[in-house]
């Protein structure tokens, strides 16, 4: 099995406005916007998904 592309990206984030801002002044289609987060489609499809940094259904982060 081959990996081809990136499907959905999953952002925790402080605050969600401001990130919700910075995707749009990129170009990004807001496909999606409620209580649980925000959510963009590029032109390839992939989804970048945006959530507050405490919300209890992100895995903990990985820092390095």
């Amino acid at each position: 099995m081959s990996i081809v592309g990136v499907e959905t990206l999953i952002y925790g984030v402080d605050d969600l406005d401001a990130a919700s801002k910075f995707q749009a002044d990129w170009g990004m289609e807001k496909v999606a916007s409620n209580a649980k987060g925000v959510d963009f489609r590029l032109r390839n499809n992939t989804f970048v998904k945006l959530r507050p940094a405490t919300d209890a259904g992100l895995k903990p982060a990985t820092i390095r």
